[in-house]
């Protein structure tokens, strides 16, 4: 199989453009998660539950703006 003009540019752009690739498996910059060879990275993240909670307590704490 011969590389026409275009797919050419695309292996180019793909490569060229690793460097600023974060992996989503690994969190590792340079390759894409298909590529990796790394293990996968635990992130805490709060739930959903625990972030609307924040935002309800902080949303009472505020003080009430009187227009007029």
């Amino acid at each position: 199989m011969t590389l026409t003009p275009m797919m050419t540019f695309v292996v180019t752009y793909r490569e060229a453009n690793k460097q600023h690739v974060r992996c989503q498996k690994c969190l590792e910059m340079g390759h894409w998660t298909y590529e990796c060879t790394g293990k996968r990275k635990y992130v805490h993240r709060p739930s959903r539950t625990t972030e609307m909670k924040k935002k309800l307590k902080e949303n009472e704490n505020k003080p009430l703006s009187i227009a007029g």
